[in-house]
Order: C-alpha cells, then sequence, then structure tokens
C-alpha cells in the first residue's frame, strides 16, 4: 500500500510507525512511504523510514536519556523492508529532509539491529537547505546500526540545496551530546555542558547500494557512511575523548553516481571522516563522477573522500583507518579532481599539530600513489595474498574471496 503523511510541521512516515520510543521488532514492509511539507514557510522537516520515520528521541538533556539496559533501549530488531517498498520526501521549503531504508532518523541510544533493507529506491525531491539519505538510516544522532544489509537505490540532489549527505548505511552518522546544567558556570551559552556523548556506531554492516546524486555543491557521499563525524571541540574538557562515531567491520560493494558542478566529497566506505574511526572495513564499490565546473574542490577516494583531524587542542589521534582496504574502480570526467585509490584528502588540526593515523590499510596500485604512511598500494596477485596484509586476522575476522579479502563476520555469514 501507500502511507503518504502531509503536514505543515514535520510530517513524519513510517511503514510501520511514524515514530518511536520503544521496540520495533520482526516486522515486514512493502510500503511505499511518502513525508510531504506543505507549508513551505517554516523551518519543519519531512521525515520517512521504510519502518519507522523516527526512533528514539531528540531531546539531548541529560533527564532524556532513556535506560541502557537492552530492553528499555529504542530499537528497530529483525526487521525487512523488502524491494516493493520505497521511501520519498517532497518539499519546496522548510529546513531539511531525511529518509532511510529502515528509519529515516535514529536518536540516541536507539538501535537499528539485524535488518534488511532491500527497498526499491529512496528519493528525495526537495530545495530545504539539506537532504540526508541512508540505506538503512538517513540520519544517525549517535545511534548503532549493527548486522544490518542495504540495497536498491538513493537518488538525491536539487540545485537549490546547501547540502546531501548520501550513504549506503547512514546518510550522516554524528555524535550525540547529552547535557546538564553546571551551575559553576559564570556565563550563561556555557551552563549546560555535555556530561555524556554517545558516538555514532555502524558495525557489521553491509552495502550495495546504488547512490546518485545531481548536485551543485557541499555534498557528501560514501558507500557506508556520506558523513561520519565528531566529538564536539568545546566537549572535550569535560568529557573522555573516546567517544566518537565509528565503522567496524562493514563493507561496500555498490555504485556511487554523482553529477555535480560543485564542491563534493566521495569515498567508498565514508565521503567526509572528522574524528572518528573506521577499522577492518573495505569498498569494492565503483565511483563514477561527471563533473564540469573546474573550480569547486572535488575529492574522491577509494576509501575516504577527507579524513580530518578537527582544529581543536586534542593531542590524541581522533581521526584514524586500522585494517582498512579500498579496490574501488574510479573514474571521473575532471582531471582537476583530487583522486587517490584510498584517500584523496587528508587534513590535520593546526593547533595540536595531530594528524590523522593509517595503520595496516592498503589499496590496489591504480596508477595513483600512497596517500599517507601506514597505505600501501598492492598488485592484483597481492590483492588475494593474504601474506600481504600484515596484522590482520586471518584467522576470526578476515578471509580471502573473490581473489580479495572479505569479512567473515558479514551480514550473510551470520543470518
Amino acid at each position: 500500500g501507500t502511507i503518504s503523511t502531509i503536514s505543515e510541521f514535520s510530517p513524519t512516515s513510517g511503514g510501520i510507525a511514524g515514530r518511536t520510543a520503544h521496540r520495533i521488532e520482526n516486522c515486514t514492509s512493502s510500503d511505499a512511504v511518502i513525508a510531504s511539507l506543505s507549508n513551505t514557510s517554516n523551518s519543519s522537516s519531512p521525515v520517512a523510514g521504510g519502518i519507522a520515520g523516527t526512533c528514539g528521541s531528540s531531546y539531548n538533556t541529560l533527564d532524556s536519556l532513556a535506560p541502557t539496559d537492552i530492553e528499555s533501549i529504542p530499537a528497530i530488531r529483525n526487521c525487512t523492508v523488502d524491494n516493493k517498498a520505497s521511501v520519498s520526501l517532497t518539499s519546496s521549503g522548510g529546513s531539511f529532509s531525511v529518509a532511510g531504508g529502515i528509519a529515516g532518523a535514529l536518536h540516541a541510544p536507539a538501535e537499528i539491529e539485524n535488518c534488511v533493507s532491500n527497498i526499491g529506491n529512496i528519493t528525495a525531491v526537495t530545495t530545504l537547505s539539506g537532504e540526508y539519505i541512508g540505506g538503512i538510516c538517513g540520519y544517525s544522532n549517535g545511534g548503532k546500526i549493527k548486522y544490518s544489509t542495504s540495497s536498491g537505490s538513493i537518488s538525491s540532489g536539487t540545485s537549490a540545496l546547501n547540502a546531501i549527505y548520501a550513504g549506503g548505511i547512514a546518510g550522516s552518522a554524528r555524535t550525540k551530546r547529552f547535557l546538564t546544567y553546571d551551575t559553576s558556570y559564570g556565563v550563561i551559552s556555557d551552563e549546560f555542558i555535555a556530561t555524556k556523548v554517545y558516538g555514532s556506531e555502524i558495525n557489521g554492516c553491509t552495502s550495495d547500494m546504488t547512490i546518485t546524486g545531481n548536485t551543485s555543491d557541499n555534498k557528501y557521499f560514501g558507500g557506508i557512511a556520506g558523513y561520519l563525524s565528531e566529538v564536539y571541540s568545546s566537549d572535550i574538557l569535560h568529557i573522555n575523548v573516546d567517544r566518537c562515531s565509528v565503522i567496524e567491520c562493514s563493507s561496500f560493494s555498490g555504485n556511487i553516481d554523482i553529477n555535480s558542478d560543485g564542491s563534493f566529497y566521495a569515498g567508498g566506505i565514508a565521503g567526509w571522516n572528522i574524528d572518528s574511526k573506521i577499522s577492518n572495513s573495505y569498498s569494492k564499490g565503483n565511483i563514477n563522477c561527471l563533473s564540469s565546473d573546474s573550480t569547486s574542490d572535488r575529492y574522491i577516494g577509494g576509501a575516504v573522500g577527507q579524513i580530518s583531524q578537527n582544529n581543536h587542542n586534542v593531542t590524541d589521534v581522533l581521526a584514524e583507518m586500522n585494517n582498512c582496504y579500498s579496490s574501488s574502480d574510479i573514474t571521473s570526467s575532471d582531471n582537476n579532481a583530487f583522486v587517490n585509490g584510498f584517500a584523496a584528502s587528508i587534513k590535520g588540526s593546526s593547533k595540536s599539530n595531530v594528524n590523522p593515523k593509517f595503520s595496516s590499510c592498503y589499496m590496489k596500485n591504480d596508477g595513483t600513489v600512497s596517500p599517507a604512511i601506514g597505505v600501501s598500494a598492492l598488485s592484483d596477485a597481492e590483492m588475494k595474498d593474504q601474506s600481504s596484509f600484515q596484522d590482520w586476522d586471518f584467522n576470526i575476522l578476515w578471509k580471502i574471496s573473490d581473489n580479495a579479502p572479505a569479512l567473515k563476520l558479514e551480514y550473510s555469514d551470520l543470518y
């Protein structure tokens, strides 16, 4: 059937529920889910998901934090969206739009676990200030996505948008701050400080989505996450810095097709990684970019478009990649684009002089040079030889399959 929500204020649609602060388990949806914002003069946001529009609460005061035991955490588990289903957003105004194959938005400590999105298509036809679109979740605000898989297609972008975040698993995966009132602060703006921070987690996920973007400027495309981001620099004084977002044991084997006349960041694993960790993950998908504007910066990497340590005073390395590889095929019509078989751009913090770190990472020998210490280029013969991958665990995590490493614990092996 078709589930359509048309509203003047933040329409939220889902194949099973529009919003949930509880659990949805063992459900299947074949519905066409549509969220349409009818009042284009306000700052509301249309949100849609194949199972739920929103899972968890967006409130960020400490008293809004749900219990952390597994039976009380808001969650979507063991759910399937089949290829008859679709998710779409329409609006010609408002703030931003959010769409996902399983959930549009996921707010900490909520989780998506053991879900399958074989969705026909996820589309956004909007002129809002931003779009968040993902094969599993459009916008993860400190949420967890585990042991889930996505296939189908994502279509995003109009020329009026300020930003697009599109990913095979999550469009954007960010940290969420829970705030508390501190009477020791004398400045009003500093009285609420972060005392608990959740980094988004993507673990044990696979995607072979086809991601298509027709864009103008400031866009982020990733096979797993379009945008993977950071601990807030203002929180570093108050919390343990080990609260970054992470991608672990995940892979991409689909296609990213971009038609852009502006700046963008595209990567087989993540478009842009800021202060976040990626480990035991890989991309063997294709990235195709058509561009005619040579004045804008475009970063296209087999694994990440850009990885950066944010410009704060923290001396710990927060942006890092460990035991990852890319064998992605990259084509670009723009000779001025920054293209690399692993990472197209690497930026450190000018305040702390700390740079992103790479350890035991690999790229296929495609003619581009290794971007950093810790990333090595391999021939086709070396790529299928497990002895080429130093310090990788081929007993538990990895195997050689189809002439390259693959994860033993991918979704298809677990369920």
